[in-house]
């Protein structure tokens, strides 16, 4: 246990010393804090971030899951700033995954094989490019809860009372990662079908636990799924877009190369960044074909699927999946086909333990020999790779993340930028005036709400800058009033009679959005009362 802290402290290097640095770590910055703004402001889910997209907010929340930014709100909550809640995220998903590939190979394996596939999941090459390239601190939550998730569905498959824990792994994932749930949910109800006993009685505890995850998590994706035409989200769908599939596809030897960089992904190999399943892990790989020609019974099975799983996702990541991808529609929405390293990541480190045992029978003193072993063959292979200084970030991240800050830049993918947006225009107020006379004083300006007390000798026109989106209200004095649009900007503009009125501009749940929230906290009750019922 000592060898797997050490090696989780070797992965998490980069966030425990220098500079903080990641293709999208200035948008995770920005989220938490918008995050953290939003429950200083009394909204406890803010779906719009006020001051991203040059000071105009947008829906970013609604579409991006929300459970690692609520979770570094927290830590910002207890006193950590924005760029260390994020790193702290960073150094919890090692963590968790080290326990979660612990505890899943704790179900079949020894302590010592399990402790060789948390150190191998720790260090795995994919795992250490989304922290400490990528930048992409969602997705390497994801990969923690991953080895949960295949736990789950394997007690659920095995007992049907063990739904619940899988309906929480199922909203987790969902709420940390959508694209990784398109691809990891129907593997993990395949696992838990293939390793239970009775095969039809699994169906029962699988299904409640996805049916019930997905509607715990609803509040979520469906409301994402619905208003996503209001952004540019289709555009990344269309072939030459940086999102689009077809880009990204991995050519056969970047699998095996050990190249690292910290660049970007782009069309054929000559990627900036690196691809590799890792040396170590193809030694697993190499393992599982062993045991599920040679073995009999579950560690063969075990195997079998792992070594199938890592094979099937190695062949969509190759351009000659192509076909396959552009007939799939729903599997273009995992964007780089590369995200699959995520599977063949914790195959290949079960493997090396399915491996270890099957090589050395039932003596400990063999396993423990082979686990140091491998284990030191493990951080001498990849903590080069942990440790490898990335560039220097150039700013100041909590600095980029204050509104004043963000009315100079993006602060969000665009993709999900409302498309009513004309531009960046230079910083200004909050609230202009277009026709009449009248004067306006800003009484509050919060998370979802901009409340104004305007003094007109006229009607008068008002110019916000707030994006144009479905949920936006006006009310004068409390009675409610048309919204129209800027064309120039894809600002709100309210029209106020003349006269004293408190204006106030809200951002409300549609009925969709209402009643998604609602289904979630339905799903919540009976997962509730089957996790407080008795156990025999």
């Amino acid at each position: 246990m000592a060898v797997l802290l050490f090696a989780v402290l070797v992965a998490s290097a980069p966030a425990l010393r220098g500079p903080f640095w990641g293709h999208d770590i200035e948008a995770h910055v920005v989220r938490v804090a918008q995050w953290a703004r939003g429950w200083a402001d009394g909204v406890l889910y803010p779906r719009f971030f006020p001051d991203v997209y040059w000071g105009f907010g947008g829906p970013t929340m609604l579409y991006n899951a929300p459970a690692p930014y609520a979770v570094g709100a927290l830590a910002m909550a207890l006193g950590l700033s924005a760029t260390d809640a994020c790193r702290a995220l960073a150094v919890g998903a090692f963590a968790l995954g080290a326990a979660g590939a612990f505890l899943l190979a704790r179900a079949t394996l020894s302590v010592e094989a399990a402790a060789l596939v948390a150190i191998a999941y720790t260090l795995v090459p994919y795992r250490l490019v989304d922290a400490w390239v990528r930048g992409a601190l969602s997705e390497l939550i994801a990969t923690a809860i991953l080895p949960l998730l295949f736990l789950a569905a394997r007690r659920a498959a095995a007992r049907r009372p063990a739904w619940p824990g899988l309906a929480f792994a199922v909203a987790a994932l969902l709420l940390c990662h959508p694209p990784s749930a398109l691809f990891c949910l129907p593997a993990a109800a395949a696992y838990g079908l293939l390793m239970a006993p009775d095969r039809r009685a699994a169906a029962a505890g699988l299904g409640l636990g996805l049916g019930f995850g997905l509607a715990a998590a609803a509040g979520y994706w469906l409301p994402a799924l619905a208003d996503h035409g209001a952004t540019h989200y289709a555009a990344s769908l269309v072939a030459g877009s940086p999102y689009h599939f077809a880009s990204h596809f991995v050519q056969p030897g970047q699998f095996v190369s050990t190249r690292w960089g910290f660049g970007l992904s782009q069309a054929g190999g000559e990627d900036g960044m690196s691809f590799q399943v890792g040396l170590v892990h193809l030694a697993g790989l190499a393992l599982g074909a062993w045991v599920a020609w040679r073995q009999r019974g579950g560690a063969r099975r075990e195997a079998a699927f792992w070594l199938a799983s890592s094979l099937a996702s190695l062949l969509l990541m190759v351009e000659a999946s192509r076909p396959l991808w552009e007939l799939a529609a729903p599997l273009q929405r995992v964007q780089f086909p590369w995200r699959l390293l995520t599977l063949v990541a914790l195959a290949a480190s079960l493997l090396l333990g399915v491996g270890l045992e099957a090589l050395t029978g039932v003596s400990a003193r063999l396993r423990r020999l082979g686990l140091v072993a491998l284990a030191l063959v493990s951080l001498v292979a990849y903590a080069r790779y942990a440790v490898a200084l990335p560039p220097p970030p150039g700013v100041d991240l909590d600095a980029q993340a204050t509104p004043a800050a963000l009315q100079r830049w993006i602060g969000a993918d665009s993709i999900w930028m409302p498309r009513v947006l004309r531009g960046a225009p230079p910083p200004g107020p909050r609230v202009r005036l277009l026709e009449g006379e009248a004067r306006a004083r800003l009484v509050s300006d919060r998370t979802h709400q901009l409340v104004l007390r305007v003094e007109g000798a006229t009607a008068s026109v008002w110019w916000a800058r707030i994006a144009a989106f479905p949920g936006w209200t006006l009310t004068v004095d409390g009675v409610a009033a048309p919204l129209a649009i800027d064309p120039a900007t894809g600002g709100l503009v309210a029209a106020v009679p003349a006269g004293e009125h408190d204006v106030a501009l809200q951002f409300r749940a549609t009925p969709l959005r209402h009643g998604a929230e609602w289904l979630s906290l339905l799903a919540m009750l009976p997962i509730a009362a089957a996790c407080a019922r008795p156990r025999d």
